[in-house]
């Protein structure tokens, strides 16, 4: 969804032969900055991406190590755009980043299907404060689709699992990330690691808990508190102590699930169902809500305890349901059926009496239980998962 804070995008021109833009790049346009701020298209090829900013107003440089591509991009430039572009061949990988690149600064860079790792520690340097970086390129599975004839090559252009979304943790945030298989993108099946992330701004990065965070707004004192930005330590800053869980702000910050743990997983999760009638919690819920609005705040004594005993009750299961694969017709695409109305889940869930994960799948009839807003729950369904 669209930020309101971003002006509603323009209509772009479509020129004819030109390739579209990758999805991913397209899905996050909303969130470059206004035009003419200066982007930085690294590998980019003939320059689908470099024209397309170009038409959107930016001031674009595109690098290449492949002359004949970037005179490509040079004839297609739009006669309007031609002097915001600027076009550098060079070998990054055999002579890094040419000097006129690393003592400028961009608001936008962009990386698609190009890795070269030795090149990622360079990318917080090119991004000015606030700067987005948007990254996308094939991820460890690739190979099912796409194997190379050396392996060699597999190792040094695929992505390890999270291997983004870690690098970029330290010094940004991460607006979205993606690292799995997607199906038929861009004509084909593949595996990839997509990334979009914004350079965190001086002020935050700055930011001295003690003293400064009554000058921050209330996001960005609690960020300053648990991803700790003083590396003077032990370089992990701050959050490498806090709660005693090694980088547990950033962690935290990011949704991987890192947060005191609380006794909920597969047993209580079943438990709950067996006794599943959500609609008159759901109701109470909402009631509660409204009433807390409108007085202004939540109490404490609103967020519930958690007395040993009493843990269930503190668990709200906004809804669940039951979906089934079901054999594929001739012809036909993915069939399903699915399970929905309370009385008959109550029913199955009575009859199969699951209480373990081996009882789900000894009994569980091949069904896939979706469990909707298990508020409380935090950190403590990897069993579950």
């Amino acid at each position: 969804k669209q930020p309101s804070a971003f002006p509603p995008m323009p209509p772009l021109l479509m020129r004819p032969n030109r390739p579209p833009p990758s999805p991913w790049v397209e899905s996050n346009l909303p969130h470059l900055p206004p035009p003419p701020a200066a982007v930085l298209d690294l590998a980019c090829g003939r320059g689908r991406h470099a024209l397309l900013l170009l038409d959107m107003g930016y001031k674009v440089t595109a690098l290449d190590r492949d002359r004949e591509a970037l005179d490509v991009l040079s004839k297609r430039a739009p006669p309007e755009g031609k002097d915001r572009l600027s076009v550098v061949c060079a070998d990054i990988e055999a002579n890094g980043l040419p000097s006129e690149l690393r003592s400028q600064q961009f608001a936008v860079v962009l990386v698609v299907n190009y890795l070269h790792r030795p090149l990622l520690k360079d990318l917080q340097g090119l991004l000015e404060s606030g700067g987005l970086l948007i990254y996308e390129s094939w991820a460890k599975g690739n190979e099912a689709f796409a194997a190379p004839r050396d392996p060699c090559v597999l190792a040094e252009r695929t992505l390890v699992p999270d291997e983004l979304r870690e690098l970029v943790l330290p010094w940004a945030e991460v607006i979205g990330f993606s690292d799995g298989f997607l199906e038929e993108y861009e004509g084909h099946d593949c595996v990839k690691q997509l990334l979009c992330a914004r350079h965190r701004s001086a002020m935050v990065e700055n930011a001295v808990v003690a003293s400064g965070a009554a000058a921050l707004d209330g996001q960005d004192a609690l960020r300053a508190l648990l991803v700790g930005f003083d590396s003077s330590a032990d370089g992990n800053g701050a959050s490498s102590a806090f709660l005693g869980v090694g980088a547990f702000g950033k962690a935290w910050l990011h949704g991987r699930g890192i947060a005191p743990s609380l006794p909920f997983g597969t047993p209580e999760l079943l438990a709950l169902l067996r006794d599943y009638a959500p609609h008159e919690r759901r109701d109470a819920h909402l009631e509660r809500m409204r009433n807390l609005a409108a007085e202004g705040g939540m109490l404490l004594d609103d967020a519930g305890s958690l007395d040993e005993g009493s843990v269930l009750n503190d668990f709200r299961l906004w809804s669940a349901s039951l979906v089934k694969r079901l054999p594929a017709l001739s012809g036909d695409g993915l069939r399903t059926e699915t399970l929905s109305d309370e009385s008959e889940l109550r029913r199955f869930f009575e009859s199969a009496a699951l209480a373990s994960t081996a009882d789900v799948e000894a009994r569980g009839d091949g069904w896939t239980i979706v469990a909707n807003q298990l508020q409380g729950a935090a950190p403590c369904l990897g069993d579950l998962q």
